[in-house]
């Protein structure tokens, strides 16, 4: 029997309202979702989620999800927009509003200010709720968060960026105490940043999304769009855990192009395999464009191949190269 189901807001085609230059809200409220559904099971509270991962689900398909999920309660997890600024949570109008008052309360214990707690009916029938996962999902008591706004004037934007694991925290706090569950801090605690030192590692890796930017440190610094390097392949030297995200220092041949989220790359394997003779390295495998000179036992790794082509990494730098001048 499921005690909960946690509902992702939006997804695939829709991004969501609540999406500015650094996220989209599909995937910041997937990050919340998916973080609580673990703690969830950690806690051994019975949990199951509408998505788990980036697809669409019409209104129809979602609260048919919650409907027969046989769950006492639903949080459906959203970013607001529309300049305000603070945590909102709203609760049906047949429900009373102590769930959604104890999930506001306790965001707020993190940092974040109180906007409102709230119902809302559909402007030409007061006897219905407005929103269509309190109304159609049957006897599941829905409650809606939303976080913060993405177009705040005030803090909210920089408040999401550094705290959204502990607003997702405080919900699961909340949530235990209001069903007389047993809560315990996670086994680390919950990191107000989630810094960890840098860890050096050889990855290679494919640039697949360009939602955030690439950033002279992570989630900080400089900021560079990153649609520009969609499809590049790079080289991983330094790798850091900022603010419970994982992020990757992007090189080629030499040169820090800057920081990435790890969810933006696809990891390239690879296998290892020596140059037998000098010969010229090209940027495109149409070997016209040419990149660079690869050393006779130069040790490099090999990503990709056509019928008489590889694509190596050599000196931090993926390039082309004919087959017949590498051995195994």
């Amino acid at each position: 029997m499921v005690e909960l189901i946690i509902d992702p807001g939006h997804g695939g085609k829709d991004p969501g309202g609540g999406s500015n230059q650094y996220w989209k809200e599909k995937d910041m409220v997937l990050d919340i979702s998916l973080y609580q559904y673990k703690r969830f099971k950690e806690l051994g509270v019975p949990v199951a989620l509408t998505r788990d991962k980036d697809v669409y689900l019409s209104p129809s398909e979602r609260t048919r999800i919650v409907r027969n999920s046989g769950a006492k309660h639903s949080i459906s997890n959203h970013i607001n927009a529309g300049g305000g600024d603070g945590v909102e949570t709203i609760h049906s109008i047949f429900a009373d509003d102590e769930l959604a008052r104890q999930l506001a309360l306790e965001i707020t214990k993190e940092g974040q200010n109180l906007r409102r707690v709230f119902s809302r009916t559909l402007p030409y029938n007061s006897k219905k709720d407005y929103y269509y996962m309190h109304r159609d999902t049957g006897s599941v008591n829905t409650t809606i968060i939303e976080y913060g706004f993405a177009d705040s004037k005030k803090d909210d934007v920089q408040q999401l960026l550094k705290h959204w694991k502990d607003y997702a925290e405080a919900v699961i706090r909340a949530y235990c105490n209001f069903i007389g569950h047993n809560y315990t801090l996670p086994k680390q605690g919950v990191q107000k940043l989630a810094d960890s030192p840098i860890e050096k590692v050889w990855k290679v890796v494919k640039v697949v999304s360009d939602k955030y930017g690439i950033y002279g440190r992570p989630v900080e610094g400089w900021k560079e769009e990153s649609e520009k390097y969609l499809n590049w392949t790079f080289v991983v030297r330094n790798q850091q855990v900022v603010k419970g995200k994982l992020w990757y220092e992007l090189t080629l041949n030499g040169k820090v192009y800057g920081w990435i989220a790890a969810h933006q790359t696809e990891e390239r394997s690879f296998r290892w395999a020596y140059v037998k003779e000098d010969t010229k390295g090209f940027l495109h495998s149409d070997l016209k464009t040419v990149f660079g000179a690869v050393e006779k036992g130069s040790k490099i790794a090999i990503l990709d191949e056509s019928d008489d082509k590889f694509l190596i990494v050599h000196r931090n730098q993926p390039q082309w190269v004919q087959k017949k001048i590498v051995e195994f």
